[in-house]
């Protein structure tokens, strides 16, 4: 079996989303996940949330530390290719409703902050 396996989605695309606004303002970030979660599902067939903690540091040099939800899902490199635009226009999207300084966009372990 495993020498003719071959899984079927071998890439995975995530945007972590915020917990505050302007920087450090606790929020309900409920709409903001759904709101991924629904464009993730529409271009790459479904998605996956789950809950993290992140640090970083402000634009002031404080550390801010966050309750952050991470929706990732899988796709081809093809069908990440082809919604790419999309998917960054999204990211700077949370980033600007939220008043965030950047949201974490990860591909396949790369990351670019937003």
């Amino acid at each position: 079996i495993m020498k003719n396996f071959k899984f079927d989605l071998n890439a995975k695309v995530a945007i972590y989303v915020p917990s505050t606004t302007d920087v450090n303002v606790p929020t309900d970030n409920k709409k903001f996940v759904n709101k991924v979660m629904t464009k993730f599902s529409e271009w790459f067939g479904g998605c996956t949330s789950t809950p993290a903690v992140g640090g970083w540091v402000s634009n002031s040099g404080a550390l801010v530390v966050e309750n952050v939800t991470i929706v990732y899902a899988f796709c081809t490199p093809e069908s990440f290719g082809e919604h790419f635009e999309e998917v960054y226009t999204l990211a700077t999207e949370i980033r600007d409703e939220m008043k965030q300084e950047a949201v974490t966009l990860k591909y396949n372990g790369q990351v670019k902050f937003v």
